[in-house]
């Protein structure tokens, strides 16, 4: 049975012994350590394959509009940018630096750069067609608000968890001689967590889109 949030949290709270006082930093805590943990490593269930539209620029001598792909993301690894009205011919969509480019190139979608940690410019510039974009990308997880949830971490990282969580609420707990304790546990479960990871990568291959319901 899949290790709720709420289930997860009252493990926290016995180990630590502390009755519900120290609830609101538990959560707290629960998220710095998941973000943490995939600061550290990206995980697969971080992965995905997204699509989104490159409307044409307003003129000839502008740039195409921007593409917020929204503030938990992590790493895009890789673009492939095409027509709705070709969607089999398909090209790469590379990253570069917008130093490279004085006045945007005119013809269609093959590079972009990076405006900030979120936002994907286009560098060159065309005026009619509206592309699409298929982009492989890792997103930091949005730890859930109900607790009745679930998450991948808490099913094969449990123990890990458990013991960097706790060790992160007792600065605030009354017992912090516990720390002694748990801090060889966090260190000493870590390549567990990416063993697990790496066991379900061997196991389940992200599928590339070639074509509309064809894999490659």
């Amino acid at each position: 049975m899949a290790l709720t949030i709420s289930a997860f949290e009252g493990l926290v709270r016995d180990v630590l012994n502390e009755g519900t006082t120290a609830d609101a930093v538990i959560s707290s805590a629960t998220r710095q350590v998941v973000r943490a943990l995939e600061n550290l490593h990206t995980f697969l269930y971080m992965e995905s394959r997204e699509t989104f539209d490159l409307p044409p620029a307003v003129s000839a001598t502008a740039l195409a509009p921007a593409v917020d792909l929204l503030a938990d993301l992590k790493e895009v690894f890789s673009a492939r940018v095409y027509d709705p009205v070709s969607p089999l011919e398909r090209w790469s969509f590379e990253q570069v630096s917008v130093r490279d480019f004085v006045i945007p190139p005119v013809g269609s979608p093959r590079n972009y750069t990076m405006l900030d940690e979120r936002t994907i410019q286009p560098v060159e510039t065309w005026e009619t067609t509206t592309f699409k974009a298929e982009i492989h990308l890792s997103r930091f997880t949005v730890w859930p608000t109900d607790k009745n949830q679930g998450h991948w971490l808490l099913d094969n990282a449990e123990g890990y968890m458990l013991n960097a969580v706790v060790l992160e609420v007792l600065p605030f707990a009354r017992n912090p001689e516990l720390a002694q304790l748990v801090a060889p546990l966090v260190q000493s479960k870590l390549p567990a967590v990416i063993s697990a990871d790496e066991t379900l990568r061997q196991s389940n291959r992200i599928i590339q889109v070639n074509a509309p319901g064809q894999e490659v």
